[in-house]
């Protein structure tokens, strides 16, 4: 698992990363929307709240006791919002200005075949939730499988050599859902819930295609002001281009460059103290570092560490002894947002002339590559 940044669902982990719309450029415009709860014995207020701000009630109405509510609100641009009833009973919706949505909805899970009446695009994103989650659920099944073989001492290369075709059969089908999904969409937000769950270099097509549709619509948009900056990025760190420079300051104050290490084979890492996978990978870098050192091999830390107490203890517990830079800004990093960097560790590797020979290299990958460059 990829430390993130937060993670309100399996299903929205991109939207989490980023601040709700700015809406200032636009004049609210009267919206509202109708609703039938069917089935309903104890919800008595439903509302409507911010998806990265679960307890950011935007707007609220009473439940009345024929299953019915109202939500009436002014609205200045496009919005992704979460409908609430509960914790574990709520769902994501667009909201455009001047909508006068009308949804019927199952009081005991909004989420279970929702339907809109004036928003086909919020009926085909739940259609496509569904049939999203009857994948997953593929895949979920093949996870179960290994785990109960693994906790057994029973599995035969041959049943687990069985499980990883499932997998890949199901986690196909899957990533080739988004895909369609997203290409029949191309200038919805909704899409914005899946792509995380492309590869941004895998699948760089898709991300352009629905970066270009989106970004022409929405050019204000903080949501898509952030997946087109991740696009951008992206798009500089294509294999053969030479590495963005990073200059921070070190653990004592001093600029350092990632120029200065040109004519070496550097491996930029990105991570922090208060990333569990990272400190676990620590280890197995260290080990590349002192077997490859002395043939050029270099690594150029970059933390997202938010206190210099931390960052600096961590450096010290794990025994970090090659250069270490931070801004001590978090996600906020200047660095991070330059590489395109939403979940850690992430790295980036250069060869002598800064250009770019690979990216997100951990653990055996990392140990192939660099025996690849060093024949050893």
């Amino acid at each position: 698992m990829l430390m993130k940044r937060q993670t309100l669902s399996k299903l929205f982990l991109f939207l989490a990363v980023f601040s709700v719309l700015a809406s200032a450029y636009a004049a609210p415009v009267k919206t509202s929307i109708r609703g039938n709860l069917k089935g309903n014995s104890i919800y008595t207020e439903i509302s409507l709240r911010l998806p990265v701000r679960e307890v950011s009630i935007f707007s609220k109405a009473p439940i009345l006791a024929d299953g019915s509510f109202t939500l009436e609100f002014e609205l200045a641009e496009a919005e992704l919002f979460r409908l609430f009833l509960a914790d574990n009973n709520n769902m994501l919706l667009v909201v455009r200005p001047g909508d006068r949505l009308q949804l019927t909805l199952d009081a005991a899970n909004l989420g279970n075949n929702p339907q809109a009446n004036g928003s086909a695009e919020n009926q085909a994103f739940w259609d496509f939730g569904r049939q999203y989650a009857m994948l997953s659920a593929g895949v979920d099944s093949v996870e179960t499988a290994w785990k109960s073989l693994q906790q057994a001492g029973a599995g035969t290369d041959k049943a687990f050599e069985t499980l990883r075709g499932r997998f890949a059969f199901y986690d196909q089908l899957r990533t080739q859902a988004v895909i369609e999904y997203v290409r029949a969409n191309p200038a919805s937000l909704t899409g914005l819930v899946y792509m995380e769950r492309l590869d941004i270099d895998e699948h760089f097509g898709v991300y352009d295609l629905y970066d270009k549709a989106l970004f022409a619509v929405y050019p204000e948009n903080n949501f898509v002001k952030e997946f087109h900056r991740k696009v951008e990025a992206a798009r500089v760190l294509a294999i053969g281009n030479v590495a963005p420079e990073i200059s921070l300051p070190d653990t004592s104050g001093q600029v350092k460059s990632l120029s200065s290490l040109r004519g070496k084979v550097v491996l930029i890492d990105f991570w922090a103290a208060w990333c569990g996978p990272c400190r676990k990978e620590n280890p197995h870098v260290k080990e590349m570092y002192k077997k490859y050192n002395s043939l050029g091999f270099e690594v150029f830390g970059v933390s997202l560490d938010r206190t210099a107490e931390a960052w600096k203890k961590a450096i010290r517990d794990d025994g970090l002894v090659w250069t270490q830079v931070s801004d001590l800004l978090y996600w906020k990093s200047d660095a991070a947002k330059l590489y395109g960097v939403s979940a850690i560790p992430f790295t980036v590797l250069i060869d002598r002339e800064g250009r770019i020979i690979g990216k997100k290299l951990r653990g055996e990958m990392l140990t192939q590559k660099l025996q690849e460059i060093f024949g050893q």
